[in-house]
Parts: structure tokens; C-alpha cells; sequence
């Protein structure tokens, strides 16, 4: 687990994440039905990585964000891109 503080932690993240080829409104749009949503599922799995997203950008400072959260979220966006055929570096 790592000291140091979130926003040291959460914009190697944020970078990390857009270079999925994804952007939380975009996956937002996926999930929300009067958008042209994803079969349930999938959309269901993009709104959730989605709001996720944004609760971790509106932590405050003294709110831990663990490291493995910022490594699940990383890895269910890689899936999702792989999934939805986004090239990286499209978001």
C-alpha cells in the first residue's frame, strides 16, 4: 500500500485510463438506455467502471484510495476496451 498522497497516485491513473482508448462519458453513454446502450451487461459494467471513475476524482484528500482499486478499475477499462474493439490512445 503506498504512502504517498492520492493525487500522486490518481493521475498516473487518469492518464493510464484514458489511454484505454475510453472516457467516462463515454462509458457512461454505453450504460444509460435513451444513449443507444450496450446489451444489458456490458453497458451495465461501463456506467459502473464510469461512476467509479468519478467517485475516485471527487475523493478527498484525507479519503485513502487504495492501490488496488486504481489496478481493478485500470484493468476492468482494459477489458472493456478490448471488449468494444477501442484502439488505446483513442479517448
Amino acid at each position: 500500500m503506498s504512502k504517498a498522497p492520492n493525487y500522486e497516485r490518481i493521475i498516473p491513473f487518469v492518464y493510464a485510463f484514458y489511454r484505454t482508448g475510453l472516457s467516462p462519458e463515454q462509458l457512461r453513454g454505453l450504460g444509460t438506455p435513451d444513449r443507444g446502450a450496450l446489451a444489458s451487461p456490458l453497458g451495465e459494467r461501463a456506467r459502473q467502471l464510469a461512476d467509479r471513475f468519478d467517485q475516485l476524482l471527487s475523493a478527498k484528500e484525507d479519503q485513502h484510495v487504495d492501490d488496488a482499486q486504481l489496478q481493478a478499475m485500470l484493468e476492468e477499462a482494459q477489458a472493456l476496451s478490448k471488449e468494444l474493439g477501442t484502439r488505446p490512445g483513442q479517448g
